[in-house]
């Protein structure tokens, strides 16, 4: 990976080179600091964020002979019911951190989580320097520094900073191929790519397409493209992933459920999976920087820049026409959506310095640089100062008095926020939301309609000890059968402003 970097000359504009040598690293030191402050606000994705932390704590827990043995089962039980989605990379490396410092220290994978998005900006830029030169690169890497998403997502403990970190280096390890093709440098580039994909297989398609666009750029006829390092790509990127999905979708099974939920084709036939795809795309990204970055697409002029990018976007394109549930409903399955439009800028933005790159001097230059920076950083941080209270948890006090009162069982039945994820983990019991009808007609799957009551019961997979209701709105909104049910039958045995708790032995 040096040896890629060293390939890469700076040559930056004459006296301008020394501004840049001091804007960068403040950039990046300001990205870094707003992802460290306050790194115990609740994450963005609390749900996904819980997943990881139920994994960790899992790993920790079992490989710690003082943790009492109740704890582990609990941490065992929460950890097997969310079921296996991608390799558990980054968690079990986190609980290896957790076994260092002799603790659970969640502010640990959220500090790397952040180094993980930073880093990536590190390879952005030196991608985006290629592509535009390096004043606009930098302006580019702003924009991906301090997306909101992208700091919010960057602060939450889940795989997902990991996985574009090194989506950055697979494009730039394909772009370090694609400078003196190589056998040495394509192993280099797939084996980048392919820890990629076992990380997270969302950039499939658009690490393709980069890497397809630019042999076809090269070479004028199929024969010439699917040639031996071509085939070296495809195997080796495609295999630790490969070998891990097959695995899980077709001899064992645990990932059948997740691939229905994911790829439902029939969602391709309805105008509203169009409009959410938008919706959500533009929430992830912002308006501005969409239309920009498809205006900046659109006037690329150079050949291999063209190609590059024009692979990025249709890799992007058959990635939402897959992932047909998540793209329309999930703003974080955009993120790529971000790295593709922030090196899509360059011609729009060259365009609008053009004219003051004569008439500006070193100091106008200068000013101007960080007026932009400024003002980019300040738009950004007011949206991530609001994102970071967008979600709501029992605290951590209510949580622990329930898991005492409940005596820490592994059959509650919960009607709380974020599916109850809040009480399990700081109450450490463990459990099941109750089911709930989805209302949004578009998000059902085929078939699917209201259960009755003993329905619902029979779906829990066990009898339930006790009834935790933390979430009032949703248990008289939502669930007024289950309300009159338990009033009718079983006895309220705690109750506070936080919480009521029933007897879950009337169902027995």
């Amino acid at each position: 990976m040096i040896a890629c970097f060293k390939s890469y000359p700076l040559n930056i504009w004459d006296y301008r080179q020394h501004l840049l040598l001091i804007i960068l690293p403040l950039l990046f030191l300001a990205a870094l600091g707003i992802r460290l402050y306050n790194l115990d606000a609740p994450g963005i994705l609390p749900e996904r964020e819980f997943r990881s932390m139920f994994i960790a704590r899992a790993d920790y827990y079992e490989h710690t002979p003082s943790i009492p043995a109740w704890r582990k089962e609990i941490a065992l039980i929460s950890k097997e019911k969310l079921g296996i989605l991608e390799p558990p990379i980054l968690e079990l490396f986190v609980a290896q951190l957790y076994r260092l410092v002799g603790g659970e220290q969640v502010w640990l994978a959220r500090v790397l989580t952040a180094l993980f998005w930073v880093v990536g900006g590190l390879f952005f830029y030196r991608i985006a320097q290629k592509i535009m030169g390096p004043i606009v690169a930098v302006i580019a890497t702003a924009y991906y520094l301090f997306v909101p998403l992208g700091i919010l997502i960057s602060r939450s403990f889940q795989p997902d900073s990991l996985m574009i970190m090194l989506f950055l280096a697979s494009l730039f390890t394909i772009l370090w191929y694609d400078d003196r093709p190589s056998l040495f440098r394509v192993v280099i580039a797939a084996a980048v790519a392919g820890l990629t994909l076992l990380v997270k297989p969302l950039p499939l398609f658009t690490i393709f397409g980069a890497f397809i666009a630019l042999a076809i750029y090269h070479r004028d006829t199929w024969r010439q493209i699917i040639d031996g390092q071509f085939l070296v790509f495809v195997v080796i990127t495609l295999l630790p992933a490969g070998l891990y999905y097959t695995y899980g979708l077709f001899v064992v099974g645990f990932l059948e459920n997740q691939a229905e939920m994911s790829f439902r084709p029939d969602l391709l036939l309805y105008r509203e999976f169009w409009e959410g795809w938008v919706v959500t795309g533009v929430d992830a990204v912002g308006y501005t920087a969409l239309l920009a970055g498809l205006l900046g697409w659109a006037m690329q002029d150079s050949g291999r820049s063209r190609a590059l990018l024009t692979g990025l976007w249709l890799g992007y394109g058959i990635f939402g026409l897959v992932f047909t549930h998540h793209i329309h409903t999930h703003s974080y399955y955009h993120l790529q959506l971000v790295v593709i439009l922030g090196l899509s800028f360059g011609p729009l933005l060259t365009l609008l310095l053009k004219p003051l790159r004569p008439k500006f001097t070193k100091w106008q230059w200068a000013t101007s640089a960080i007026v932009i920076l400024f003002l980019v950083m300040f738009f950004n941080i007011r949206d991530v100062r609001a994102g970071l209270h967008a979600s709501v948890f029992e605290s951590k006090e209510t949580a622990q008095e329930i898991g005492k009162f409940v005596h820490h069982s592994s059959r509650v039945v919960l009607v709380a926020r974020h599916y109850g994820q809040s009480l399990e983990y700081f109450g450490e019991l463990s459990g099941a939301p109750w089911p709930k009808a989805i209302e949004y007609w578009l998000y059902r799957r085929p078939g699917e309609r209201e259960l009755s009551i003993e329905e619902r019961l029979e779906a829990l997979g066990f009898v339930p000890e006790y009834f935790v209701i933390t979430d009032f709105d949703s248990f008289d909104r939502r669930h007024p059968d289950l309300k009159e049910f338990l009033n009718e039958h079983c006895a309220l045995v705690a109750q506070s402003e936080q919480y009521l708790i029933y007897d879950g032995t009337c169902v027995q």
